[in-house]
């Protein structure tokens, strides 16, 4: 998990593989494409991408193992620790606000959070930051004003770093009738602040939820105010690969239809941002498939239809996606890439996100499948 070398017993694989297909086989007939002549299936091309870290997601990244270690290492001997151990203040300075140390020992937490980290920096701090022009400092200053006015609220279990005390509303404790296990909830009033700099202006919102993202851009937009976004190092190397396969156009009438899958909501909007402001794609052109966005088996269909049309009935070339694309939907007529910037949590998950492109009815003879490698 952190890096260091250990011994542990692991899953390996089955060892009667042989066996099991040929109990298969006797029961049934097992064919690939590559076994009959009328499936046509596009060739699926493997790119890895090599994305260097930057120092601050590094530093985070050593400050979350040290964080993991030292926790597992008070959580495993909690009795012969003594109180004045150096390690449980080096500890305490590590822990976010409402953390646990039961909480920064999970295996999970820790993985999230690193996960996190090395997709955007902005994401795990549990923010969003939009970035406005100098010229619109006022209009800024409105579009915040006019949010914080809605006083939208969300449930989270924690606070995070950027939520003051004012804004946490109610805390509510909750007993699983199941386990017995009792959790609490905290109510929070999601707050935008703005902070003018002589060269622009930066917008920061107390949530990483795709949803109350949605509501704030909305006002943004009835009013007029521009956005912009930073670009982390996995998004910068998602926008060369984006912009090399819109010079070189497989679709039909010119058309160059790409996929990107990402598991974080919260990092949608941006990356529908850095498409628009960084590779100059409009923003009619992209279209996001969530649980969050989408409402109803309708409106799905829409945009399958609409990025599987050709000529004039084509609307979308850019799909931003989590698993929620990954089965029902069919994207494959004309799509020439698929990127992954996260890789989902099921092994058969890569397979079936590739499956959007990669299957019968796609006329393109290659698809190629982008990897974002993090290296640090």
């Amino acid at each position: 998990m952190t890096g260091e070398e250990r011994e542990a017993k692991v899953f390996a694989g089955i060892k009667n593989v042989a066996l099991l297909r040929k109990i298969f086989k006797s029961v049934a007939t097992i064919k690939t494409a590559a076994d009959v002549d009328f499936l046509k299936l596009p060739e699926g091309v493997d790119i890895p991408t090599d994305v260097a870290l930057t120092a601050d997601t590094n530093q985070s990244i050593t400050r979350l193992k040290r964080g993991y270690t030292l926790a597992r290492e008070i959580q495993d001997s909690i009795s012969l620790v003594e109180p004045d151990d150096p390690r449980r203040k080096e500890l305490n300075s590590l822990l976010g606000p409402g953390e646990t140390v039961e909480l920064l020992a999970h295996p999970f937490n820790f993985i999230n959070k690193v996960s996190k980290a090395i997709l955007d920096v902005e994401l795990y701090q549990q923010a969003t930051i939009y970035h406005t022009k100098a010229n619109q400092a006022d209009l800024a200053q409105k579009v915040v004003a006019a949010f914080n006015a809605k006083a939208f609220k969300e449930e989270r279990e924690r606070p995070s770093p950027h939520t003051s005390q004012e804004a946490i509303l109610k805390s509510i404790v909750n007993q699983d009738s199941d386990t017995g296990e009792v959790k609490s909830t905290l109510k929070v009033h999601v707050m935008a602040t703005f902070q003018d700099h002589n060269e622009g202006g930066t917008i920061t919102i107390d949530t990483e939820s795709f949803k109350t993202q949605s509501k704030f851009i909305e006002i943004a937009d009835k009013l007029g105010l521009s956005l912009d976004v930073t670009i982390p190092p996995k998004i910068a190397a998602l926008l060369e690969n984006v912009k090399a396969e819109r010079a070189n156009p497989k679709a039909k009438h010119g058309k160059c239809k790409q996929i990107i899958f990402c598991d974080a909501l919260g990092l949608h909007h941006k990356i529908k941002y850095a498409l628009i402001n960084q590779a100059g794609i409009p923003a009619s052109k992209i279209s996001i498939i969530n649980a969050e966005a989408i409402s109803d088996a309708g409106q799905l269909q829409d945009i399958q239809d609409g990025f599987n049309g050709e000529g004039e009935d084509n609307r979308f070339e850019i799909i931003i996606a989590n698993k929620k694309a990954e089965v029902g939907i069919n994207l494959q007529k004309g799509t020439q890439a698929i990127h992954h910037l996260t890789v989902g949590w099921t092994p058969d998950s890569l397979q079936q996100r590739n499956g959007r492109g990669v299957r019968q009815g796609n006329y393109v003879d290659m698809v190629r499948v982008y990897h974002y490698d993090a290296n640090g």
